[in-house]
């Protein structure tokens, strides 16, 4: 089984390129006084969602760590800068950003089109896929087989439109459970209270090696995620700021470094401009 796992994880990593995302939002950057105003306080503060292993968990400590905490402290660090992280509500993030409570949103962001308009984003920085799980011991196995069955989602994902577009045809009937956090899936579905859950394919996968979960995985993707850091549209200046420090983390071997601790191996698609 963790072999299947291992050939199905580095065939997604290496099989596809980088997407090229382009915005207009320069336009008025002359107003632009984000990065000023995080440079005098000394910190850039990052809202993040429940714990997503590898990119978010917390320590025994009680500190958030994780793969989105170092890379966005290494290229704070370029900028003579440092975070604070700060512990929202997944389902709220859009708001928190937008009242000045936060100054970007991490932890597993996936670029879409309706967040586009939500969002300044950078540029990706990690692929993922969304994927169906099931317990090992479930008789699911296809698409059709999710007929009349109970699917957990977390609440904010993209999982329920995912869904829809993938199991109207295959599937036809089948009911949603929202729940507010990515642990309460697992817990949903190792209590069988949902036959499959919907969740990210590089923390699942970690899961399933590091902590021997009973689970397995659909072959087939419900969608490709590229992950980005999210930053208010008016605050294009910072957004740009952090973005160089991320390609210059990039190309001194930072991210490789902080990828290799995190994941086994470099699996970064940070583009060097």
């Amino acid at each position: 089984m963790k072999k299947i796992f291992t050939i199905f994880f580095l065939i997604f990593l290496i099989s596809s390129c980088q997407k090229n995302l382009k915005s207009d939002e320069e336009k008025n950057a002359y107003t632009d006084v984000s990065f000023d105003k995080v440079r005098v306080n000394g910190f850039i503060t990052v809202g993040v969602g429940d714990p997503l292993p590898p990119l978010i968990s917390s320590s025994l400590s009680g500190y958030m760590v994780g793969y989105d905490i170092d890379l966005l402290e290494a290229a704070a660090k370029k900028l003579h800068l440092k975070i604070k992280v700060k512990a929202i509500s997944w389902d709220e993030k859009e708001a928190i950003l937008d009242s000045g409570e936060v100054d970007c949103i991490a932890s597993g962001l996936s670029i879409t089109p309706d967040r586009e308009k939500i969002y300044a984003f950078t540029q990706p920085y990690l692929k993922d896929a969304q994927v169906i799980v099931t317990l090992d011991s479930a008789a699911i196995f296809t698409f059709d087989d999710l007929v009349d069955k109970c699917i957990g989602i977390q609440k904010g994902s993209t999982a329920a439109g995912l869904l829809k577009e993938h199991l109207e045809e295959k599937a036809g009937k089948y009911s949603i459970l929202e729940l507010d956090e990515f642990m309460d899936l697992l817990v949903a579905l190792e209590n069988k209270k949902t036959d499959a859950i919907v969740v990210n394919l590089l923390t699942i996968y970690s899961m399933i090696l590091r902590e021997h979960r009973p689970y397995r995985i659909f072959d087939e993707p419900l969608a490709t995620d590229y992950y980005a850091f999210g930053f208010r549209h008016k605050d294009i200046k910072l957004r740009d700021m952090v973005q160089k420090a991320l390609e210059q983390i990039q190309f001194e071997g930072t991210v490789k470094e902080i990828s290799t601790k995190w994941f086994g191996n470099d699996i970064s698609i940070i583009k060097i401009n």
